[in-house]
């Protein structure tokens, strides 16, 4: 085949080469065939159209379970061929459509006219939109082709479809949006066909224009059902193509007589917000008699207002608010706080009054998003007075209103507040971190009210530090008050802590400490340097471990047993030992077994042997049950072992049975595996009750 294509082709050139030497020696212009011929000619050379022959030959078998390598291998043949050469391959792509090749193949190729082809396809691809089987391929080719003749060519296939190749070929015009093809559409909305109806309608609508609403205006008052619908909807379409293009007045024309009408709501509503965006504020009125309509024109008109934030817009909604219903004012409410419009304050502070709870927490919310400084009094009296709901909101909105300003003016508000109030003020200071009123707190925390107090106290944890230390120091002196002394103590502990100099921290409480002439007072600086925890403040509570005042002497034992660290664990020891007060005694074997239960660098076996140190020392069950508590921790045999050994005790048996049970499925045996198992078979015979039976058996079962 191909050896007679070269055959054929020499014969052309040989034919060519005469009719240009006979034109040469008369000296007259080549005829339209010998151009063909030429063009033959260069075709035949050209060695991307020979590629192009070859890959098409092996597409033309092509289809779509097969490996798409030889159609990647011809597009980007395609993607790479200059300009001259794309016009050669796009009439062999057209004629390759005319072949008997497979339909996956003729898919192929349409799409890659849809990118490189012109009016030269058409004819071509106007052919295939007859076949049901080819028609899709077809269109969405011509869909993409740039070229009059395309939108002439599917008109004509129009009398020659019907079905749901008529209705595609009808969508595609609309896609194209070719105003001239207006006219024949539109002798389509009274087809017999009515699917094809519906589809020129929504092509129109697509389309669009002077011409395209005209025609829909008059098929408004001629159809009826759901082409009607659809009519309506193509309407709206081209007054928002109207809009789109800045053509204003034409698209309010059409918003206008659908929202004027008895038509669909969600027509009404689709009306309403092509007027109000296209026309902004000059929409105010309309917006205002939307907003009376109760259901979806009012909730529409509401979302409106967030959408289109004009001021005039903004103005109407906060003059129509007072005589909306609760589910509007609502509405209204949040639209002004996500616009922002603060000129809406005076109306919202009005709706926190509303006789309805749910207005009010509304209102109150959109304070937090748009107030200021003059509206900290007010939610500070509604935090205080409310219920729970009302409470919770005022406070969140206080909390979250911005500026320096609103700081200034909740530290001003606490002179002369009620003491209900001054507490909400208080805890505003802790929420904000107004580190400015540590001073005022000061001077609050000496007030009558014992709430005030209290509330003061709790938030110079948060906003005290070093410059509040001395005051805070003298306050702990003349106040003990419980249990507003314990709360002292944890703020002069916070604001020490906030020393940069570790070494610096525990200093002042020391000296304080130290002078102190009152027992419980200086009881009072043991636990501070307790929650100081450094190196200085173990020496200062060591110091008076063997006060001559008991009181003094138990407020450092129970310091050091609730030690931030371990340090303390041997002086605790020492009094376990060796006190002759049994108080004194079981506090520093509880404290020495918590505080060996810290991490440390000890390996597990030596925690252990601290641990039955302690078991040595303990004097009551609940003691030795408390060490075999701390035993159960230790992810190791030693301690499987160590509980092992009080298994057969009467009244420890469970105890240690639950801790070699914990012991064994934290370590699975690791480090001691058949000694492990031995200790749970012993659980299994030893334990009376079933499910701890069932927790060893179930942890045996995971030994490996």
């Amino acid at each position: 085949m191909n050896r007679l294509k070269q055959v054929l082709i020499i014969a052309l050139a040989l034919v060519c080469f005469g009719f240009q030497r006979a034109a040469k020696q008369a000296e007259q212009p080549m005829t339209s065939m010998e151009e063909e011929i030429r063009k033959i000619e260069a075709a035949a050379v050209n060695p991307t159209i020979e590629k192009l022959n070859q890959l098409l030959e092996q597409a033309a078998v092509y289809d779509y379970d097969k490996s798409r390598l030889v159609l990647s291998e011809t597009s980007k043949l395609i993607r790479n061929a200059s300009d001259e050469d794309r016009k050669l391959i796009e009439k062999r792509l057209d004629e390759f459509l005319k072949s008997d090749a497979t339909l996956a193949s003729k898919d192929f190729v349409c799409r890659e006219l849809s990118i490189i082809g012109t009016e030269q396809s058409v004819p071509a691809l106007a052919a295939m939109l007859t076949d049901e089987k080819t028609a899709d391929m077809a269109k969405y080719a011509l869909e993409r082709i740039p070229a009059a003749a395309v939108d002439d060519a599917l008109i004509k296939s129009l009398g020659k479809t019907s079905g749901k190749v008529k209705v595609g070929i009808i969508n595609t015009l609309g896609e194209r949006r070719n105003p001239k093809v207006v006219g024949a559409l539109a002798g389509l909305i009274y087809d017999n066909d009515t699917a094809a109806a519906s589809a020129a309608v929504a092509a129109i609508g697509k389309i669009g224009g002077i011409q395209a609403a005209n025609i829909l205006s008059m098929a408004k008052r001629s159809t009826r059902g759901e082409l009607r619908n659809t009519v309506l909807e193509a309407y709206l379409n081209c007054a928002n193509q109207f809009a789109a293009r800045g053509e204003r007045v034409q698209a309010i024309v059409i918003f206008q007589r659908l929202y004027d009408s008895n038509e669909p709501v969600q027509v009404r509503i689709a009306a309403l917000r092509g007027i109000v965006t296209s026309t902004g504020g000059q929409s105010a009125q309309i917006l205002a008699d939307a907003l009376q309509k109760e259901g979806p024109i009012q909730t529409a008109a509401i979302m409106l207002i967030r959408e289109v934030p004009a001021e005039e817009l903004l103005k109407i909604a906060i003059a129509e608010l007072p005589k909306l219903g609760p589910a509007a004012k609502m509405q209204i409410l949040t639209a002004l706080a996500d616009c922002g419009y603060k000129a809406a304050m005076p109306a919202v502070v009005a709706a926190v009054k509303d006789e309805n709870v749910e207005v009010r927490l509304a209102a109150l919310k959109t304070i937090g998003k748009l107030g200021g400084a003059s509206d900290v009094q007010l939610l500070a009296e509604t935090a205080a007075t409310s219920d729970t709901k009302e409470r919770g909101l005022a406070r969140e909105s206080l909390y979250q209103l911005r500026g320096a300003a609103v700081d200034n003016a909740i530290i001003a508000a606490l002179t002369g507040a009620e003491p209900k109030v001054k507490v909400e003020l208080i805890q505003a200071i802790g929420e904000r971190n107004i580190i400015s009123a540590a001073e005022n707190l000061l001077a609050t925390s000496k007030d009558a009210n014992p709430k005030v107090r209290m509330e003061s106290v709790k938030v110079l944890q948060i906003v005290g530090g070093p410059g509040q230390l001395a005051a805070l120091i003298e306050l702990l002196k003349n106040s003990q008050r419980q249990p507003e002394a314990r709360e002292l103590e944890k703020t002069l502990a916070a604001a020490a802590n906030k020393i940069s100099d570790e070494n610096q921290r525990a200093i002042a409480v020391t000296a304080a400490m130290e002078n102190a002439t009152d027992a419980a007072v200086k009881s009072s600086f043991i636990r501070v340097l307790g929650r100081i925890g450094t190196k200085s403040a173990l020496a200062a509570v060591r110091g008076v471990m063997n006060d001559k005042d008991a009181n003094i002497e138990e407020a450092a034992i129970r310091t050091l047993a609730d030690w931030l660290n371990p340090e303390p664990m041997e002086d605790m020891l020492q009094v376990a030992q060796n006190s002759t007060n049994k108080v004194f005694k079981i506090l520093a074997l509880r404290g020495y077994v918590r505080l060996v239960g810290f991490d440390s660098q000890r390996t597990a076996e030596e925690t252990v042997k601290l641990y039955m140190r302690a078991m040595g020392l303990a004097g009551s069950v609940n003691e030795k049950r408390m060490v075999l508590a701390g035993i159960s921790s230790v992810k190791s045999y030693a301690a499987i072992e160590a509980a092992e050994g009080f298994l057969e005790d009467g009244q420890l048996g469970a105890e240690a049975a639950g801790a070699i049970i914990q012991i064994a499925a934290k370590t699975n045996g690791a480090d001691n595996p058949e000694q492990t198992k031995a200790a749970l078979r012993k659980v299994i015979e030893t334990v009376k009750t079933e499910q701890m039976r069932k927790q060893a058996e179930e942890t045996l079962s995971k030994i490996k």
